[in-house]
């Protein structure tokens, strides 16, 4: 498991080795609430910023990066 990015109101983009030469990419929501898998980087980033777009959640001072992993 690879962490690609974090995004400004928290939502996340991790890399998964999946098999044999299989990889998926896991994006979250901001909070963990919602998450897709996706094979392309892209759609994946698309999926972030769709998120970010319309989630209106600010992480607490106390928000753990742990929660999305």
């Amino acid at each position: 498991m690879e962490h690609i990015k974090t995004f400004p109101k928290g939502s996340t983009v991790v890399l998964f080795e999946r098999g044999f030469n299989r990889k998926e990419y896991r994006t979250c929501s901001p909070g963990g609430g919602l998450c897709t898998y996706n094979a392309c980087i892209d759609r994946a980033m698309n999926f972030a910023q769709v998120y970010e777009d319309y989630y209106n959640h600010k992480p607490s001072k106390t928000f753990n990066f742990d929660i999305n992993l």
